[in-house]
């Protein structure tokens, strides 16, 4: 019996060696290609539609202007545009560069203050001499109609107010919520499709990192040729391999937990913790931070902590500095931890890369073909449940294996008294 769940514990060693391979790649991919900040684009560009319709051809520039402004975006591109005005030359010479460079300045979050506010600030901003008046036209035209809106609602529960008798005056204070209300269902219309959109986005945005994880699995699977046959009859048949898997499972679940972040604290976190030590007034306002999974959820806490509008903002501002730092750190250490699994992987007798490498012995020319197919499919439908589920279950397999070989020691020492 234990036999056997040393088998199960050393091919869910592989699974999640692999699996974490396939997170970093997919961290990687979307960091390179700013995932977050094309799906946030997307986001306010049908936002955007559903203000105004006449806003449909001017949606993307409007995103873009909105998510790449220095005081929204987190990008250092965008902080230091002006000052490098050949990165500006280089990406309208080469569109591929541009085009990335332009995903990059994306901001990855917006509040709706924050949406409004850029609204109304581009509506009245000076253009240069090269930008058409197109989009800041039909964009102040629909917050126009939006004020006037508000403002007949405004006049409607005025005058209702006028006509009521005396009696009823006397209970306004039923009546000026309804006011209040009336008077700003225009900026609630908003923000309530800004709440509904960004929970479209972020379901787009894990839809599309399930694609890839998919992707990866199956590029992986046939890269390393990864029968998930050939790999239980290996581990099953092979007390060394098997062994030595077992031995490194402990070491394999602290590395998977730490790229999952189920061991360490989340980046946002540790930037809060960071800007308390780097920042004497983060230090003296801010209290210890709690469970923060986002970068919106951090500067709302922030806002939350800190009464003047000033010092949060300034606050925010500084937060976003230390959080880019800390991604970079990250991401520095997911290329070491990529480095570290593929050492703690040689360490085992177990050969991840097949040497001699075998080639395309999973093409009709080959015998067996049909099988070691069918096992690298396999194997890829196994990888592509991600990383967090192989994690946790070896990490059940790990605790479960002290208890069986305890059991099965207690039954050896009984059958031998």
């Amino acid at each position: 019996m234990l036999q056997h769940l040393d088998t199960f514990i050393a091919f869910a060693v592989v699974m999640v060696g692999v699996s974490l391979l396939i997170t970093i790649l997919t961290q990687m991919t979307s960091a390179f290609f700013g995932v977050r900040g094309t799906n946030l684009k997307w986001g306010i560009e049908e936002l955007l539609r559903t203000i105004d319709p006449n806003l449909d051809k001017h949606a993307g520039e409007i995103a873009n202007k909105i998510l790449q402004h220095p005081s929204i975006s987190d990008s250092t591109f965008s902080k230091y545009e002006k000052r490098l005005p050949w990165l500006a030359w280089l990406t309208q010479k080469i569109g591929s560069i541009g085009r990335l460079v332009s995903q990059w300045r994306l901001a990855s979050t917006i509040r709706p203050e924050e949406f409004l506010f850029s609204l109304r600030t581009l509506a009245h901003a000076p253009l240069q001499k090269r930008e058409s008046a197109d989009w800041q036209r039909q964009l102040e035209e629909a917050l126009t109609e939006s004020d006037a809106n508000a403002e007949a609602r405004f006049h409607l529960v005025t005058r209702k107010i006028q006509d009521l008798s005396p009696e009823v005056i006397k209970n306004l204070d039923t009546l000026f919520p309804q006011l209040a209300v009336s008077a700003q269902k225009a900026i609630g219309d908003i923000e309530q499709g800004f709440d509904s959109t960004m929970d479209r986005v972020s379901q787009r945005f894990a839809m599309q990192m399930r694609i890839w994880t998919v992707v990866f699995s199956f590029l992986l699977a046939f890269v390393l040729h990864l029968d998930a046959f050939r790999l239980s009859t290996q581990l099953s048949s092979d007390a060394t391999v098997r062994a030595s898997l077992v031995a490194a499972a402990e070491t394999i679940s602290r590395q998977a937990g730490d790229v999952l972040g189920k061991t360490s604290s989340s980046p946002f976190v540790e930037a809060m913790k960071q800007l308390k030590i780097q920042d004497p007034l983060a230090n003296q306002l801010l209290a210890f931070p709690p469970v923060l999974e986002s970068n919106e959820e951090a500067e709302t806490w922030i806002r939350e902590q800190v009464k003047d509008s000033d010092q949060a903002e300034k606050l925010v501002k500084a937060f976003r500095n230390v959080l880019q730092a800390t991604l970079r750190t990250r991401m520095d250490s997911l290329k070491v931890q990529v480095n570290s699994l593929k050492d703690e992987l040689n360490k085992t007798e177990f050969q991840l890369v097949p040497d001699p490498y075998p080639g395309w012995d999973f093409l009709p020319y080959h015998p067996q073909w049909k099988r070691h197919l069918a096992g690298i499919l396999c194997a890829a439908a196994l990888l592509s449940l991600g990383a967090p589920f192989w994690f946790n279950i070896l990490k059940t397999l790990t605790n479960l294996r002290p208890l069986l070989a305890t059991k099965q020691q207690k039954e050896r020492e009984q059958s031998s008294g």
